[in-house]
């Protein structure tokens, strides 16, 4: 039966997981990353501060979970089952890790982003900085040249944009056939099993080109510019689990390295004022 398959399987991952498995995603530390509380950076500041910083560790120990999860059924557990197993075991049991994970480069990396540009610009506001104004948008406005715009009057602005650039890059989004722009906004590849997209319309398409004729045994040279639109078949095989696991562990890193360059921001922050709370 079904259900017996999933619970003895699910059993033995248990087991794996709690017992056998060496943690190949560490975890981010909650104690290392806490402000001096000696110090104030104004009322505001200090609430989003700790808020932001708890909230991306969380998001990047869960994705550290997430692929460890990933790996250990990938790995550890499917071997011991048939094709036939292992296709109704990745439905129930690694569907949503894949899902999730393929989803978190791009959405911790916005997080930074956001976080960052709050922060910075309390900071700016909080230390009188020359020709600062108090405009930054919306939050849904708040994209990757807003933090640009108010991390520029510290030091530590240019490594952490450097390191958000390293995430979620093209050679990532090539390498997952863009699946989280695909799952958000189009048809994405299947996870594991099944083959999507078989017909995909490239669009219309103008191109022109020369050519030569003969008129009256004198050749001229002329342009031709033809107009169509055109379909594309073959369809775009599944992503398999397997294949993922090295780069969700690469991105998993380059995040944590956006992060530390975030955290040297939020010290530089703190250092620059030094101003205690109780004065």
């Amino acid at each position: 039966m079904a259900q017996d398959l999933q619970i003895e399987a699910y059993c033995k991952f248990w087991n794996f997981y709690t017992k056998e498995k060496s943690e190949s995603c560490s975890l981010v530390s909650y104690e290392k990353y806490k402000a001096d509380p000696v110090y104030t950076m104004g009322f505001i500041y200090d609430c989003m501060e700790p808020d932001y910083t708890r909230e991306i560790i969380n998001a990047l120990n869960r994705f550290a979970h997430e692929i460890d999860v990933i790996e250990t059924w990938s790995n550890h557990i499917f071997p011991d089952y048939s094709e036939d197993e292992q296709f109704e075991l990745s439905w129930y049991f690694l569907q949503l890790p894949l899902y999730y994970c393929l989803n978190q480069p791009h959405s911790i990396r916005d997080r930074l982003i956001f976080c960052a540009t709050h922060l910075c610009h309390q900071a700016n506001i909080f230390n009188k900085t020359p020709e600062y104004k108090d405009d930054l948008p919306e939050d849904w406005r708040i994209k990757k040249k807003e933090l640009i715009k108010r991390a520029k009057f510290w030091n530590a602005n240019n490594n952490l944009l450097n390191a958000l650039d390293n995430v979620a890059s093209d050679n990532f989004k090539e390498k997952t056939f863009n699946y989280r722009n695909m799952a958000h906004h189009q048809i994405p590849p299947s996870l594991e099993y099944g083959t999507a997209n078989y017909v995909t319309r490239i669009g219309y398409k103008e191109e022109t080109f020369e050519y030569t004729v003969f008129e009256n045994g004198v050749e001229v040279k002329k342009t031709k510019t033809t107009k169509g639109v055109s379909y594309g078949f073959g369809g775009t095989p599944p992503l398999k689990s397997k294949d993922l696991i090295d780069d969700l562990k690469q991105q998993l890193e380059l995040l944590k390295i956006a992060f530390e360059a975030y955290w040297a921001m939020i010290l530089e922050h703190n250092n620059h004022n030094l101003i205690r709370k109780d004065m």
